[in-house]
């Protein structure tokens, strides 16, 4: 994988949370091939971009049909709160931040019950506590049946406002938890349903705008870790997720990974509540000359 720097301060950038932010970002070519299959050994080691309200870690990549993208939480709450409050993925080929095309999934899930927040057990014998592996293994049996629909938006060319997550149109989406109880959601989505045409070498010299949405949580189930439980987590999430060698890797030899894009030690690791909303101005990669 061929190496670019992102030209604009990665300081701001990884540890945003608010809606009206905007930043230039680049796309890096996909040189390994990547299976959407929920696992992240074909990501880098280190995601460069972090919404720290949600908790949440992602990074992203082209080649010349398709972007590729991948949302990691380690935390446990955090997880609950994407499979039950939903994720919105937007998308402005003019550049801009107009939610006019884009997919949703997961779905929120109306009612759904969240993961026990964890102010409601800070008092609580700790040898009580569920273990995470008992607790991912119970968010993955209540999602399990309930998030294979994918909403979409915008898109012309298909013609349902849902499709299954096994569609006819090339959007391909899948999330598993690694042996860390890591959750990855990897999405792929055709650049032609994104643009309404067949993409062109010139679509790739424009910039598109990209958002990241993560539902707001239910108020009775918002969870506000104290300082004592949420220092393990943030030991956990620095490092961009590649703590562990189960799902983790550097693609292509160089990675785009590396401490220069990486900044979570710096991180409150704060969860906010409230809608979480990250807008990107990509430029994207072209085919590296062999």
């Amino acid at each position: 994988m061929r190496y670019i720097a992102i030209v604009f301060s990665l300081t701001a950038l990884l540890c945003i949370n608010t809606t009206a932010y905007s930043q230039d970002a680049m796309s890096v070519w996909d040189t390994s091939g990547i299976r959407i299959d929920g696992k992240f050994k074909e990501w880098p080691s280190f995601f460069r971009f972090y919404i720290s309200g949600a908790k949440l870690q992602f990074d992203f990549c082209n080649d010349s049909s398709n972007v590729y993208i991948c949302i990691k939480a380690v935390d446990m709450e955090a997880q609950s709160r994407l499979m039950h409050s939903g994720v919105d993925l937007w998308f402005d080929p003019m550049g801009k931040k107009k939610q006019k095309t884009g997919i949703s999934f997961p779905m929120k899930l109306e009612g759904a019950p969240g993961d026990a927040p964890r102010r409601m057990r800070a008092n609580s014998d700790p040898s009580s506590e569920p273990s995470e592996r008992s607790r991912a293994s119970k968010l993955r049996e209540r999602v399990l049946f309930a998030q294979n629909i994918i909403k979409v938006t915008g898109m012309i060319d298909v013609k349902e406002p849902e499709i299954s997550l096994q569609n006819k149109y090339g959007i391909e989406i899948a999330y598993d938890w690694d042996s860390l109880n890591i959750l990855a959601i990897e999405y792929k989505i055709p650049l032609s349903l994104i643009l309404q045409h067949p993409v062109q070498a010139s679509d790739m010299l424009h910039p598109m705008g990209m958002a990241i949405a993560v539902g707001a949580v239910e108020s009775n189930h918002a969870a506000t870790a104290p300082e004592s439980h949420s220092q393990s987590g943030q030991q956990r999430g620095m490092g961009g997720g590649g703590m562990g060698g189960n799902g983790a890797g550097s693609r292509g030899g160089g990675g785009r990974g590396g401490n220069s894009q990486n900044n979570l030690a710096n991180d409150r690791f704060n969860n906010d509540g409230s809608e979480q909303k990250v807008w990107l101005k990509v430029h994207w990669d072209t085919k590296p000359v062999q």
